[in-house]
């Protein structure tokens, strides 16, 4: 019995791993708070970017303008080129004479092929704006 030595009583160990597991969390929540935030903002600005105005849709169109048939041409000549020159007198006056011209096409069942004198006249007014 003389060799066997006391147990020694309990010894109060200082726990700061609860600390550490609450500051690690409190971490990661303000990481993932802030890629939040920032990608938030990056598809805000991203998404205000890819919205296109009604002029921009008009010159769009009038740019791919195909003059196969005549009366879907004519339509889509006449509506987005009012879009586009509204504001401007200069351009209007312009198309109103075109617009004159090309009325014939608009109402009739059975309508000819746009004469190329009025496709000139269509594609300059287009290359102007």
């Amino acid at each position: 019995m003389q060799g066997l030595k006391d147990i020694k009583g309990i010894v109060e160990v200082h726990g700061y791993s609860s600390i550490y597991l609450i500051v690690t969390i409190f971490i990661i929540c303000l990481i993932v708070t802030a890629f939040v935030f920032v990608g938030y903002r990056y598809l805000k600005k991203k998404r205000r970017r890819k919205r296109k105005t009604k002029m921009q849709i008009a010159r769009e169109k009038l740019k791919n303008l195909r003059f196969d048939n005549p009366k879907e041409a004519v339509y889509t000549f006449s509506e987005y080129a009012n879009i586009i020159t509204q504001n401007k007198e200069q351009q209007r006056e312009n198309l109103e004479n075109i617009l004159k011209e090309i009325e014939i096409y608009k109402y009739k069942r059975d309508i000819p092929p746009l004469s190329k004198e009025v496709i000139n006249k269509m594609k300059r007014f287009i290359k102007a704006l």
